[in-house]
């Protein structure tokens, strides 16, 4: 489910407005859970309805008096991490972990609700999570503090339907390397005999360690650049949720503006599950689900941020190295990873403008300014 918030993403938001593709409201209730080796399901600790929409339902086998308690420390705790982020600005090379020790946020806030939250946003564990800029998670807090959600309507088929109008697409061409020759870049493929194809410039729109494989130049900046495989599936096997999970979603189960997703917290790792008309769709998931309850299994490569792969990426778009900068000898990197930023949606549709502007001479006047100076005048 491709989410935004119009104040984040504000280049995708002005995309989808050029497009005219339907947007709606979403509203989530995180449903947090924990599991030990010890058992065989998730247990439930809290609910939580996002921005507030509606109150916290009580979990299981609680009393309402504990209830109202715990939601009341909740609440406080949650008021003093909002002025953490508004007031207490992380340093340029700081890593999450410092600036959380800096606020001094109790260590249950931290384990039991800020990782396992950012680390379903960012598809990471908690170890690579507080390992990255500290910068790039107070600016995605700061610009969603009480902001609504949207997705398109009908889903990312809608999108890619519109985008992919008469493009032409070539399916089963695995590219293994590109490299500079007299007439511009050759690329060739695995299985074309060593003919290849010549090319005015190559957009590169993958993961680095990918790139560092197929373009020598790259290899030695990108390859510094942690990556991690991420699994998906999609699934009917109920064991992966909480027992409670059908009681804390119930009451917004027939609202079309929301989904209950669970976040399976461990002592290293979160997972997030949602449901979908009866299939439950799971990202790394610790229980993985049985293989003749697997409707289909997906993997991809999830890019990590530290402050030293920021300090490459930025180096690399911005010129700012004595190395390869982004366009030279005609060949371009896009993506999530390829801004200064958490590594979401607004990163690809930004870095993909600033290459069409900068490179190609492209002017897209609806989506405003968002090239080199990096931000967008579009609200």
């Amino acid at each position: 489910m491709r989410t935004f918030s119009k104040n984040y993403y504000k280049t995708l938001h002005a995309l989808y407005k050029h497009l005219n593709l339907p947007i709606r409201q979403q509203k989530f209730t995180y449903i947090f859970t924990t599991l030990s080796s010890a058992q065989s399901r998730p247990k439930t600790y809290h609910a939580h309805p996002s921005n507030f929409h509606a109150l916290p339902a009580p979990i299981p086998d609680v009393s309402l008096l504990f209830h109202i308690t715990k939601l009341a420390i909740l609440y406080l705790a949650y008021i003093y991490l909002t002025l953490c982020i508004l007031l207490l600005r992380p340093g340029e090379d700081e890593a999450l972990s410092s600036w959380l020790d800096r606020s001094l946020l109790p260590e249950w806030v931290v384990k039991g609700y800020f990782l396992p939250i950012f680390g379903a946003v960012g598809t990471c564990n908690s170890a690579e999570l507080l390992a990255s800029p500290a910068r790039d998670l107070m600016t995605y807090r700061r610009a969603l503090l009480f902001r609504r959600h949207y997705v398109v309507s009908g889903g990312v088929s809608v999108i890619r339907q519109r985008l992919l109008r008469g493009v032409l697409i070539r399916l089963n061409r695995h590219v293994n390397r590109v490299r500079k020759v007299t007439r511009g870049l050759s690329v060739s493929w695995y299985g074309d005999g060593g003919k290849g194809e010549v090319a005015d410039a190559v957009i590169f729109a993958i993961p680095p360690d990918a790139i560092a494989g197929i373009y020598a130049p790259l290899a030695p900046s990108l390859s510094q650049i942690p990556t991690v495989k991420v699994t998906v599936y999609a699934h009917t096997d109920g064991t992966v949720l909480t027992p409670s999970y059908a009681r804390l979603s119930q009451p917004f189960g027939r609202a079309k503006d929301h989904v209950a997703i669970q976040l399976t917290t461990t002592k290293t790792h979160t997972s997030a599950t949602e449901v979908h008309a009866g299939v439950m769709v799971s990202t790394t998931p610790q229980l993985v689900p049985g293989n003749d309850k697997v409707v289909m299994r997906a993997g991809y490569t999830r890019v990590l941020r530290t402050p030293e792969s920021r300090r490459i990426v930025n180096a690399l778009l911005n010129g700012e190295g004595e190395g390869w900068s982004n366009g030279d000898g005609g060949v371009w990197i896009v993506g999530g990873w390829c801004w200064d930023g958490m590594v979401l949606l607004e990163g690809c549709v930004r870095s993909a403008v600033r290459v069409w502007e900068e490179g190609f001479g492209g002017g897209i006047e609806v989506l405003g300014r968002v090239g080199s100076s990096g931000e967008s005048l579009v609200e």
